[in-house]
């Protein structure tokens, strides 16, 4: 059996704190706030023994394999998780422990950064016994954690310019117009014809030998690319952002792209079904990512607890329209700009 898996556990973390933001009253985490602390006290005495933020010992992980060392990619998903908890914690009326999660947080940045970002974009410095690691690499999540801090209202992971950085940095060197002479594997997911933006590249070199590179570094799958691309969108890359999602449209527009991996069984069919992106197999759970697409083009943010709803159109904020669900509904927000007047109605 594998080991805890690192983002598995700080994701479920978030998706607690998510689902209270989703609740019309406290109820829910009221009943549910000592398993959640439990989790994330679990995180820090395993990971982060002396609370300085920076990650120690291998760390199973989503990419089905053990990463060591420092990286941004976890490293962020800690960061929100601890914010996460704090916040938690404050609505549960724990001051102890929301004040050491924010404690740890503010470590846990400010040290990762220091140690992680290159100048251009976050790297990993892995530990003096590799894993599967990426090194020098960049890579497709290297800032997931504030892709969640977005979503959650749980403000800045690392310093802004940085995250811009990193996240431009990702089209920069992962997104290809073409996969002609580039090798994907273990799995082929994109015809050589066709844009995608790929797991990790190594434009400063570096690249770990095959037995110690994270395993799927070479593959491209839409569920990375879906976070990464709501992630450039609120950093205000709105053209890198909606470039990446063209390439998975285009994609998935109904062609057979024959000559691929078609997922664990073959009768499962070929690439271009346009309801049933490829992941790790056909109708794989992780492009489900793409509503975080609505999220960001639309800058939403909500506490049903607490009352609060509010906008920040990064798509079209003159002239914008979109669909919103709350803890108890949904509906239709327009924001109107005309001669210096904004109107925005619900």
């Amino acid at each position: 059996n594998a080991p805890p898996a690192f983002d598995g556990q700080c994701g479920t973390i978030l998706e607690s704190y998510r689902e209270h933001l989703s609740s019309p009253d406290d109820s829910w985490l009221k009943a549910h706030w000592p398993k959640i602390r439990g989790a994330l006290d679990y995180v820090i005495k395993r990971w982060d023994a002396d609370e300085d933020g920076l990650l120690t010992g291998p760390q199973w992980n989503t990419l089905d394999e053990n990463l060591g060392g420092n990286s941004s990619w976890l490293g962020s998903l800690y960061i929100a998780a601890l914010k996460a908890g704090a916040k938690m914690a404050q609505r549960m009326g724990d001051a102890d422990a929301g004040d050491r999660y924010g404690l740890i947080a503010r470590r846990a940045s400010e040290h990762q950064d220091a140690l992680l970002f290159n100048g251009e974009y976050y790297i990993q410095v892995p530990d003096p016994t590799p894993y599967r690691d990426y090194g020098p690499g960049c890579h497709i999540d290297q800032v997931l954690g504030q892709w969640w801090a977005d979503m959650l209202d749980l403000g800045h992971i690392y310093p802004e310019a940085h995250t811009r950085s990193a996240l431009d940095s990702v089209h920069r060197y992962n997104f290809h117009y073409d996969f002609v002479g580039i090798t994907q594997a273990p799995r082929k997911f994109v015809h050589d014809d066709d844009a995608g933006t790929q797991m990790i590249t190594w434009p400063r070199a570096g690249r770990p030998d095959p037995e110690h590179q994270m395993l799927y570094a070479d593959e491209v799958m839409t569920g990375f690319e879906y976070a990464a691309a709501a992630n450039m969108i609120a950093r205000g890359l709105l053209e890198q952002g909606l470039r990446t999602v063209r390439a998975i449209a285009d994609r998935y527009d109904g062609r057979l792209r024959t000559g691929l991996t078609p997922g664990d069984s073959a009768s499962w069919g070929y690439s271009g079904n346009p309801f049933g992106d490829d992941e790790c197999g056909k109708f794989y759970a992780r492009s489900m990512s793409s509503w975080s697409l609505l999220l960001a083009c639309q800058g939403f943010i909500y506490d049903g607890p607490a009352q609060v709803i509010g906008f920040r159109p990064r798509w079209q904020p003159d002239d914008h329209a979109s669909f919103f669900t709350a803890a108890e509904g949904w509906g239709l927000f327009t924001q109107k700009r005309s001669r210096g007047v904004t109107r925005v109605t619900l």
